[in-house]
Formats: C-alpha cells, sequence, structure tokens
C-alpha cells in the first residue's frame, strides 16, 4: 500500500510542470495525509496542518 502511494505521489511530483503546480500536488498530499491520520486516530493532523500552513504563511505574507 505504501509503495503505491509513494508512486502516486512521485508521480504527481514528477509531472508537475511548475512550482506552482508543485505546490498544489504537495498540499493534496498533505490533506490526503491528514484524512488518513485521523481515520487512525490522530485528532491533532488537521491542527498541525494548520499550524504548519499558518507558519509558511507568516514567513511569505509581507
Amino acid at each position: 500500500m505504501r509503495l503505491r502511494r509513494a508512486r502516486h505521489w512521485n508521480g504527481r511530483q514528477k509531472a508537475a510542470t511548475s512550482d506552482r503546480e508543485l505546490a498544489d500536488v504537495m498540499v493534496d498530499r498533505a490533506k490526503s495525509a491528514a484524512v488518513k491520520a485521523e481515520r487512525r486516530g490522530d485528532k491533532q493532523a488537521w491542527y498541525s496542518l494548520a499550524q504548519t500552513l499558518d507558519a509558511w504563511c507568516r514567513e511569505h505574507e509581507a
């Protein structure tokens, strides 16, 4: 299962033709990982992702 997911995400990353497309892929990957973590009972997954994105935004917004 993990190998199949890795192939999926690696394929999407390689297919990205710009940094913007790559960022879209990575956001999709992060959301997918949060869903899977939530299903496993990790109640902090979405909050952790939100904190990471907030930190990135604070660094790049000016």
